[in-house]
């Protein structure tokens, strides 16, 4: 009776893997098998059936798209179990590990618009108020509006290059 309880519980303890993504720069949505499953860091947890196999994917304004197949590693105590006498259980001795870190690439197809946000200043391209302290732009002509906080106004148009940097506090 005792080896039933113990094999179970060492069944079920083996069936699945906690996994986590990680990227660098974090807060790429992730999408596992086609379906979102979260901004990373995420944590998810997945079947260690041999029969299974996931693609990652990984997406995020700025970075060039990331796509792979995940990686497995060897599960000692399903193929143990199955060794011993209970040959299905190998088909869980290959599963998923539990931390992948995958550092994205910068896509240089857009223009980065840098603002500090500690200036006061509000930025606006075409009408849009510019939030984030990084943006990622398309190439072309914008009109750029630049208010203080004394409520002062500077306007131009601004033509962005590809794979470029723009700090926006030290044009003024």
């Amino acid at each position: 009776m005792k080896k039933i309880i113990f094999i179970t519980i060492l069944f079920l303890y083996s069936c699945s893997t906690v996994t986590t993504f990680k990227s660098q720069p974090a807060g790429a949505k992730a999408y596992l098998n086609g379906e979102y499953i979260g901004d990373t860091p995420v944590t998810i947890e997945l079947s260690n059936c041999v029969l299974n196999d996931y693609v990652l994917e990984l997406k995020m304004p700025g970075q060039k798209d990331f796509k792979t197949n995940i990686k497995r590693e060897a599960k000692p105590a399903p193929i143990i179990i199955g060794v011993i006498g209970c040959l299905p259980l190998v088909l869980w001795g290959y599963g998923p590990k539990s931390t992948y870190d995958y550092e994205l690439e910068k896509d240089m197809s857009f223009s980065t618009l840098v603002i500090d946000k500690k200036s006061g200043m509000t930025y606006y391209l075409d009408g849009v108020e510019l939030k984030k302290s990084e943006n990622f732009v398309a190439p072309g002509d914008y009109s750029l509006k630049i208010m203080s906080q004394d409520q002062t106004v500077v306007e131009f148009i601004m033509t962005l290059e590809a794979d470029y940097e723009y700090k926006l506090s030290e044009m003024i």
